[in-house]
Formats: C-alpha cells, structure tokens, sequence
C-alpha cells in the first residue's frame, strides 16, 4: 500500500506543476492563476479561481517544505503574482472567478460583478503568508496585511463571525441564506488560519483576537452529536464546509495549545466517520436525520487528512485507522490515470446524483495532502499541519 500511495502522491504533484491547471502563459492576466478544473468532455478550463490559487500557494509551500525543490517556490511566487496583479481589490478583498471563455452562468461570482467572499479572502490570506515566510518578499507581506484588515475591520462582526459577502459596487456587507457559503458560519473557522499565521508574521495581536473570536463563535454551530450545522434555516449539514470547521479549530487548537477547540475538532471528525460512512464511502450532505448518497472527493479527502493527524496525536481511537485503510481505495479510484491529465482527481457528485466530468484543482490538491499525510502515518513520520491546504 505504501508504494501504491507514494506513487499516486508523485502523479498528482507532477498534475499541479505540468497538467496545465496552473497557467504558465498567456499573460499577466493569466500567469500564475490556478484554474477550476479540466472538463474532460469539452477539453477546457472554465476559469481562475482565487479561492482555490489561494489552495494552490499553500499546496506549493506544502511541498516545498518537503522537498526545498526550487520550481515550487518558483510556482508559489507566480501564483502570488496572479493574486496581486489581478485579483485583489482595493478594500483587502479578493475577486472569485476569473472566467476563461464569455461564460456569465453564474454572473454573481465573476470579477466584473465586484462581489468579494470573506473565505475566499481568508484562503488566500493563508496561502499568502505562507508565501512571504518562504521568500521574505515585502510584496506579499503588504498584501497579506491588506487581506487581513479587510477580514478584521470591515467583515467581522461583534459576535465573532464574519459577513460572508461584501458588495464592493454597493459598498454593502451580506450573509443570507441562499447557500452555505453566503452565511455566516463556522466554515470560516478556516479563515482564523490565515489571521494567526499573520499575527505571527506582525505580532499584531488585532489578528490574534480575530482569529480567536472567530473560533469561539464557530464552537456555536456544533451539535451534541459534533456535526457543524451549514445551513442556519433548515439545521443542515454539508460535509464539506463540517470540514472546514474542524480544519480551522483544530489548527488553531494546535497553535495555542487550546484544549477545547482541538476537541471540537476531534468530535467533529468523528461524528464524519461513524455516521457518514457508508460502504467504504463519505457522503457529504446530512438532511431531514440522513446523509445523501453522493460523494465529494473535496469533503473525503479533508476528512481522511484530518483523521491521519488525529490518529497519530491520539485524538481519536486506534480503531479508526481500519476505516481510513478502506477510504485510501476509495480516494484512489477517483484518481485520473491517463493522458496529460494523469495525476489529477475528479470531483466526485453534484447534488443531483450526477458523475460530474470534472478533474478538479482543489479536489486534486486535497486529495495529494490526505495521502501524504496517511503515508507519513504509516512510516511513523511526523504530520505537520502547518501547510494545511
């Protein structure tokens, strides 16, 4: 199993540097930008993403702390770029999706209609500071400042929690209930990643503060059982921002050695596993006292890669890693195997049952840290959280 993992971890970092999903040419407008996914019926990209170039920074600062092989740097350094020449805004804020083709499908998330997502922001805060501590450039340390005023002074609220939208043409801040990502919820727990690792870049302890009021109010959403609710109005759960709830605390947790928030994390992986495990496979929307039937590999994947570190601190039972054992062959099947999109991981089912035809860029990139991660497990290596993608 060991070689079956580390190959599959090879494959998938050759995917990020050479498949494509980072553009290497055509333009500053393009250069450095991280692409959504490779539709492998139509051929194409659909657009940048800066969420998800926030993803592929950290995803580079991963592997460059594991290997100090230069060309990640390098990658990590054009991504950064992308970011600062494209897609921040003046406020701190970061436009979402850049689109390749004349596509408005979904006009609320494109550059040109100003809408900024505070996750969006805080992933890219991350990815960002990772970035400056790998290169010591002033650049990103002044964008990283800019990106965590715009969470702290302009999103957050008294309560701790953040407006998930900020209108930048209306000047005018929102949280509904449209989506899990348009509320305000203990999925930017994760966003507290970025704020603590800027404090400690600044020593600022306004970041601090944030970081900890956001976690604290993030403890609210958990249920008894550990889930995290994503939709305020109907008590639901998606595992996938579940997940980046126990991301965000846990990480935290660890950094300040908070016993609390670590807890809440552990229970939160837990709850995953025993109850959304069906058949050797993690289905990711809990409604009406059930899970649904479909899979995400982005959800699996961050799920797997919390458990191999909780495993190997002693924060949930032994017994789990029989569980992981069967989910590896899982995560595996969604890996592509051929042609020059061999590495790369498709995303799994949309809401509707559908298969989607997606090799998928954070998918992908979750997908190479949660194996890694199980590989250092299973040769007693040391599972760092510090480059959490």
């Amino acid at each position: 199993m060991n070689n079956i993992i580390k190959n599959a971890v090879k494959k998938t970092t050759d995917w990020v540097l050479y498949s494509g999903i980072q553009n290497t040419e055509g333009g500053l407008s393009k250069i450095g930008g991280f692409n959504s996914w490779f539709d492998t019926e139509k051929k194409n990209y659909r657009y940048i993403y800066s969420e998800i170039t926030g993803y592929g920074l950290t995803t580079l600062a991963y592997l460059y702390s594991k290997s100090s092989n230069p060309l990640f740097k390098e990658r990590a350094v054009l991504a950064g770029d992308w970011v600062l020449n494209n897609a921040l805004h003046e406020t701190g804020g970061v436009y979402t999706r850049y689109y390749l083709e004349n596509d408005r499908e979904e006009n609320k998330y494109s550059f040109d209609s100003g809408m900024l997502y505070a996750f969006d922001a805080g992933m890219v805060l991350f990815g960002i500071a990772r970035l400056y501590e790998i290169t010591g450039e002033k650049r990103f340390l002044k964008a990283a400042v800019k990106i965590g005023d715009f969470l702290t002074d302009k999103c957050q609220k008294e309560d701790g929690s953040i407006f998930a939208v900020y209108d930048s043409k209306k000047g005018e801040l929102i949280s509904n209930n449209e989506k899990w990502s348009t509320q305000s919820g203990s999925f930017h727990a994760k966003a507290a990643m970025g704020l603590y690792s800027l404090y400690e870049i600044t020593m600022d302890k306004k970041y601090l503060a944030a970081a900890l009021k956001l976690c604290d109010r993030s403890l609210a959403f958990q249920k008894e059982s550990g889930r995290f609710v994503s939709f305020s109005d109907i008590g639901a759960t998606h595992l996938h921002p579940h997940s980046y709830s126990c991301e965000g605390l846990m990480y935290i947790g660890i950094k300040l050695k908070n016993k609390d928030y670590i807890a809440s994390a552990a229970k939160g992986i837990i709850w995953a596993l025993d109850n959304a495990l069906k058949k050797n496979h993690l289905h990711y929307l809990y409604i009406g006292g059930r899970f649904n039937e479909y899979e995400r590999v982005d959800a699996l994947s961050q799920i797997f890669r919390l458990a191999s570190y909780s495993l190997q601190k002693g924060y949930i039972e032994d017994f789990y890693q029989q569980k992981l054992d069967y989910l590896t062959e899982n995560i595996l099947s969604y890996q592509h195997v051929k042609d020059e999109q061999s590495g790369g991981f498709f995303y799994g089912f949309s809401d509707m049952g559908e298969k989607l035809p997606h090799i998928n860029s954070w998918c992908s990139m979750f997908a190479l840290q949660a194996l890694d991660f199980y590989n250092d497990l299973l040769n007693d290596k040391k599972i760092s959280i510090d480059y959490l993608v």
